[in-house]
């Protein structure tokens, strides 16, 4: 169950909004059954979709020279030093900071557009 939830972040995140009610109605369950099984497996939606888009974000940082402030947005951060706040958190790096630890990484390549629509995980 507990991949599936994530399976269903993603996709949601990718199409824009995240919500546990669309995702367990793409799962074919309620609210109540999803919020469950997901505490049986020591994880909450909330927590979930965070953990998610600090991976989405550490793809997009380290493998695209898009935006810190694209990235907070297409994300679904209120802003982007809210966007900052939560990776700082998550990671113990700011964002730009984050990016600068693989200077060897060449980014030049990827456009913006295609960054987005990249495959996760």
């Amino acid at each position: 169950m507990l991949d599936i939830a994530v399976a269903q972040i993603r996709a949601q995140l990718q199409a824009g909004d995240v919500s546990i009610e669309d995702a367990a109605r793409s799962m074919d369950t309620s609210v109540r059954t999803l919020q469950r099984e997901l505490q049986q497996a020591g994880a909450d939606f909330r927590s979930l979709t965070s953990a998610v888009r600090i991976e989405r974000a550490t793809e997009l940082l380290m493998g695209t020279n898009v935006s810190v402030t694209s990235i907070s947005e297409e994300l679904g951060y209120s802003s982007p030093a809210g966007f900052s706040r939560a990776f700082r958190k998550a990671t113990g790096l700011g964002p730009r900071e984050f990016r600068s630890t693989d200077p060897g990484n060449d980014r030049r390549g990827v456009k913006w557009q295609d960054a987005f629509v990249a495959p996760m995980g």
